[in-house]
């Protein structure tokens, strides 16, 4: 049985808090796109290079969150801190089917420590 959109979400949050590559991107499917102000990243490779750029950048980071969830799509509002920034503002938007993230926008704004 698949996860649900929001069990998929909150696996997700946590595998980035604990800097697990690999869990983060067991959740998204093959063909998934993530748009960025900066322009779309199309497929988990590409998707997993920033990742993994994020974890360096980021380290010890923790999500606080309001989320809203209606059937496949979720959107969480949220704010984070780590050793190198805080990012007082956050909005993404994910679809989640068949367990796996398809698609995601992200904006939120990053101040350095």
């Amino acid at each position: 049985m698949a996860r649900s959109t929001k069990q998929v979400f909150d696996d997700h949050i946590a595998a980035i808090e604990s800097g697990d590559i690999s869990k983060i991107m067991a959740d998204y499917a093959d063909d998934a796109i993530l748009i960025l102000p900066d322009g779309a990243v199309v497929g988990k490779l590409a998707i997993q290079a920033g990742f993994e750029n994020m974890i360096q950048g980021f380290p010890n980071i923790k999500f606080t969150s309001q989320d809203i969830v209606e059937g496949d799509t979720l959107l969480t509002i949220w704010s984070a801190e780590c050793d190198t920034a805080t990012m007082p503002q956050g909005v993404d938007t994910f679809v989640i089917r068949d367990g796996k993230i398809q698609r995601q926008t992200a904006w939120f704004v990053v101040n350095p420590k």
